[in-house]
């Protein structure tokens, strides 16, 4: 029950939720102020309807902003947490109060202190530093203000007292949260910096560098999954050895330059043959690995050699001429109760025999 009354009230959306929760902070600080303000009624020091003024205000205020973000309307801008509006419009609240608290009017300074440090959270220093200065032209402004409309009630010598403590004070405190805040976009951009680093290392411990397919660890790893897929589904798949035929010809007339280029050239075209299902790894040399999933051998047999087909019209243009390539390969549909090294033996047993056959064929297990 209160956990469904939290999800009601802060949402159930991590980011949001912790959004609200420091709306919530600011909300508590201006419920105290409102009590110590009441307080402040109580002993004739503040106006009664300027205290009302004030807290149909704030809670008007502080009712659209909560509204924003817990409807998610706030996401909409580069900071959903409308940090910088509720810093500014703290900064008034606390003005405002200055300006209605007479004699005790210093005391409403202090959350000006604090309303400064939520800018760690998401603004920047620059953002930062404009508050600040905001804040103390406010309170200049508010200064004057009392001055201007009522003297006689507000000494003079206690306006310059709070504002040169304030000019003190607040700067130092903003310069902390600025650095703050620098420290966590360093900490951003670090996190940032270690996903690429962490994605780069998954990306070399799964993929072949020169053709960018799967290597031969990543791709034992996907047929251990699909096999475990097919004993639970009753369904079958099919693996095929493919040989690039005469390789190491080529590799002897022209240097390895150009086995690397039909190699990563084979790689795309095969990546775009194959359906999305299946998956293509380099094994070793010139060697690859197939699995087609979900398929009877019959049925990869003719992705095979439409593959085959397309390889043999390839093109791979280098130095001053070109380089032609075809392929042999050999079909094994798994069969129930097979190991996968089993059902690799069969394959390689199938481009075996297509290699006997003259090469440039498929042949099933």
């Amino acid at each position: 029950m209160v956990d469904h009354i939290v999800r009601r009230v802060l949402s159930a959306d991590p980011r949001r939720r912790v959004r609200l929760l420091q709306w919530a902070t600011t909300f508590t600080v201006y419920l105290f102020s409102a009590l110590v303000m009441a307080f402040g009624v109580r002993q004739g020091l503040v106006s009664q309807p300027a205290f009302i003024g004030w807290c149909a205000f704030v809670a008007l205020a502080l009712a659209v902003f909560y509204a924003a973000i817990r409807s998610g309307w706030s996401e909409r801008f580069a900071d959903p947490a409308l940090t910088d509006v509720q810093i500014l419009f703290g900064v008034i609240t606390v003005m405002w109060g200055y300006m209605m608290c007479g004699a005790v009017r210093s005391a409403t300074l202090y959350p000006l202190f604090m309303i400064l440090t939520f800018g760690a959270f998401s603004s920047s220093w620059q953002r930062i530093t404009a508050l600040t200065v905001f804040a103390l032209l406010s309170l200049v402004a508010s200064i004057v203000a009392l001055q201007q409309l009522a003297p006689a009630d507000h000494d003079l010598r206690v306006d310059l007292a709070n504002l040169l403590i304030t000019s003190i004070i607040l700067p130092t405190g903003s310069w902390i949260t600025a650095r703050l805040a620098g420290l966590r976009e360093k900490l951003k951009g670090q996190r940032a910096e270690l996903a690429r680093a962490l994605a780069e290392v998954q990306r070399l411990a799964t993929r072949d560098e020169l053709t960018g397919l799967n290597n031969r660890r990543q791709m034992q790893e996907l047929m251990e999954l699909e096999h475990q897929r097919c004993v639970r589904s009753g369904r079958t798949f099919c693996l095929v050895m493919i040989d690039l035929d005469h390789f190491k010809q080529i590799n002897d007339a022209h240097g390895h330059a150009a086995g690397d280029a039909l190699l990563a050239a084979f790689a795309d075209e095969a990546l775009a043959d194959i359906r999305v299902s299946d998956v293509i790894s380099r094994w070793g040399g010139e060697e690859f690995l197939m699995m087609a999933t979900d398929a009877r051998g019959s049925a990869a047999r003719l992705g095979v050699e439409r593959l085959r087909e397309r390889v043999q019209r390839m093109r791979v243009p280098f130095g001053d001429g070109e380089l032609r390539i075809t392929l042999s390969a050999g079909v094994a549909e798994h069969i129930a109760g097979e190991s996968i090294p089993e059902a690799i033996a069969r394959a390689d047993a199938a481009l075996y025999a297509a290699k006997a056959r003259g090469r440039n064929c498929v042949v099933v297990a």
